[in-house]
């Protein structure tokens, strides 16, 4: 959504506002990337971490989040068959 925004937006900012001020898009463009980047940083670390692979496991994850149990009891051990990855059972979650 965002991309489609700034692909329209973009043009307006080089051709209209670098008239004015040359040095104006790259600024503009500049804080952009800097704030995302910024943004970036507030995302949560998940290194070390089993993530979800299905929509079920992501559920009973959140399940167990609201149930007080935390990020630690939220970290699910999967039975042995479980452990490959099927992500055609992993749609958009948001």
């Amino acid at each position: 959504m965002m991309a489609c925004a700034g692909g329209i937006v973009s043009p307006f900012i080089t051709d209209l506002v670098s008239a004015v001020y040359p040095w104006a898009p790259f600024v503009v463009f500049g804080v952009g990337a800097s704030l995302a980047g910024v943004g970036t940083q507030l995302l949560p670390e998940t290194q070390g971490q089993t993530l979800p692979d299905t929509v079920q496991e992501l559920e009973e994850r959140s399940r167990k989040r609201r149930e007080g149990g935390g990020v630690a009891a939220a970290v699910t051990t999967l039975p042995q068959g479980l452990h490959s990855h099927h992500s055609s059972s992993l749609s958009l979650v948001v």
